[in-house]
């Protein structure tokens, strides 16, 4: 091997471990942006409601006001089930992303984030149940949404244990 290949592939194995952490980045991105987007799930209790503010939902606290708040700003239990349905479509993408990512490499950050998302997902279902109980568990809609949420954290659950269960076994 002559020093133009040494070069070469020095060079081609630089490229790739730097387009690995630009990506492990990404995802390291990508999951801080969801914990914040999700942060409504760290104070959400029972009683409480949801509104959108800057592209952020929040949490109105249950209180004598909060109908009269919910009234003003045009907010409803429907717009609420909009703001979680439009997030937990981006936030799917993001888990397949995961799993893909999974696939191809398992080096500790992506464990890691993936152990985060896992954390993340068992605050959700949280969040959600909590919402299920405000609304006395009679909005159909509701319970629909959590019922497919729940499968697809399900999913991701499964699908990254097999995976790694699969490595193991190699």
């Amino acid at each position: 091997m002559n020093i133009y290949h040494i070069c070469k592939y020095t060079l081609f194995n630089l490229y790739k471990f730097n387009n690995v952490i630009l990506y492990m980045d990404n995802l390291v991105t990508n999951l801080s942006y969801f914990i914040e987007q999700y942060s409504f799930v760290d104070e959400i209790e029972e009683g409480d409601k949801l509104y959108k503010y800057d592209d952020k939902i929040m949490v109105r606290k249950n209180s004598y006001f909060q109908g009269l708040s919910r009234y003003f700003l045009n907010e409803t239990r429907e717009n609420s089930l909009i703001y979680i349905c439009q997030l937990h479509e981006e936030y799917v993408h993001f888990l397949y992303e995961l799993i893909d990512e999974l696939e191809s490499d398992d080096n500790e950050t992506l464990i890691m984030i993936i152990l985060r998302t896992l954390n993340l997902n068992d605050k959700i279902m949280y969040a959600l149940k909590c919402l299920d109980l405000t609304y006395e568990q009679n909005y159909d809609q509701l319970k629909k949404i959590i019922k497919i949420i729940d499968n697809v954290f399900r999913v991701f659950t499964f699908k990254t244990t097999m995976i790694k269960a699969k490595k193991i076994n190699k």
